[in-house]
């Protein structure tokens, strides 16, 4: 009996120090009135590290509580703390360009935007966890983190995925979630990934009956640099459409009329397709011309929302009368920067 009391006695006194501990911490915390008061200042100095910071502390304090008995405001608040503690880091990136630490932050983000959703994907709507996986990927995009992007879209499209036909977000948004899915497999030169997210995005178009500007221009897009690629790589795979789509243009024969086809397969209408043929057959036939091309761009610019653009390098002696034109849309930018050695046509 005294041998039980003793041992009581000992756990008694080894919890002590811990519970001291805890209730310290306990009220040293601020509260979320204190902390939204003092994110008022900060927003003032555009203290965006402590703004982070900060936002992170308020996602703890919803934390503390019971997630499982609060209701779903609460649920929506956890959310929006941690997003917005990624967005400020987000901004500390786009404002200092040279940063020490710029790969931490870089982690930190992905792992906000990743408890975000985490959130979302337990508490909230699926339409929910979309928009902000959308947010989440280009904004990784935007520091040159497609890896981290292309996790966050994906995430996006698999709730898609989960969603009624009956509640699905209109085309523009299903569009834009594919879109930053098909720019990350460009800077990665994933050619044939991107080439089944065309057919994806024009199954999605063909399905829709009304359809706004940019959805339209987006798979304009999509479809003038899936013609590219078939046409400049070989080891491409390529479904039936692509192939038909190829032919359609008859670059065999130039003078021969364009193939319709019923239902159509390009989402361009037939002057537009005039266009981007001649604009083809001035890149790749015998009678080429940089000169013909570059003055073709402002009717490209009319096809789609993102102009094409041209540029030589001939000052390379490897190179010597050798045209390298890489051609790209001011979206595909990145893609570009980093494989205009393997995507381009040089011509002898």
């Amino acid at each position: 009996m005294a041998e039980s009391k003793a041992r009581n006695m000992l756990q008694k006194l080894s919890l002590t120090p811990k519970r001291n501990m805890e209730q310290e911490a306990a009220k040293s915390l601020e509260t979320e009135e204190q902390l939204l008061q003092k994110l008022k200042v900060l927003q003032e100095e555009k203290d965006y590290l402590n703004m982070s910071l900060t936002y992170e502390k308020l996602a703890d304090v919803i934390e503390n509580r019971n997630m499982d008995k609060v209701g779903r405001p609460e649920h929506g608040k956890l959310m929006f703390y941690y997003q917005a503690g990624a967005q400020n880091l987000v901004k500390i990136i786009k404002r200092d360009t040279v940063l020490p630490f710029e790969q931490y932050f870089a982690g930190d983000i992905v792992h906000l935007y990743d408890k975000a959703l985490n959130v979302g994907v337990r508490y909230m709507d699926p339409s929910v966890v979309h928009t902000l996986s959308r947010e989440a990927g280009f904004a990784l995009l935007s520091i040159d983190k497609p890896l981290e992007a292309r996790d966050m879209f994906l995430r996006g499209e698999q709730r898609l995925e989960a969603l009624p036909v009956k509640v699905l977000p209109d085309l523009m948004e299903r569009l834009l979630i594919l879109f930053g899915i098909m720019e990350t497999f460009l800077i990665e030169e994933r050619w044939n990934d991107y080439l089944i997210y065309t057919d994806k995005i024009w199954m999605m178009g063909m399905k829709e009956a009304k359809k706004s500007g940019l959805s339209v221009n987006i798979t304009k897009e999509s479809e003038q640099l899936a013609v590219l690629l078939l046409l400049y790589q070989k080891d491409v795979e390529c479904s039936e459409r692509h192939k038909q789509l190829l032919a359609s243009y008859r670059l065999d024969d130039w003078k021969a009329p364009i193939v319709k086809h019923n239902p159509p397969l390009s989402t361009l209408s037939p002057s537009e397709q005039k266009v981007f043929r001649r604009f083809l057959f001035y890149v790749v036939s015998n009678k080429r011309s940089y000169e013909k091309c570059a003055a073709m761009i402002p009717e490209i610019s009319d096809i789609v929302a993102r102009p094409f653009r041209i540029e030589v390098h001939n000052n390379n002696d490897h190179l010597k009368n050798l045209e390298i034109l890489p051609i790209y849309s001011r979206t595909c930018i990145n893609f570009f920067h980093h494989a205009a050695r393997n995507y381009c046509m040089i011509f002898q």
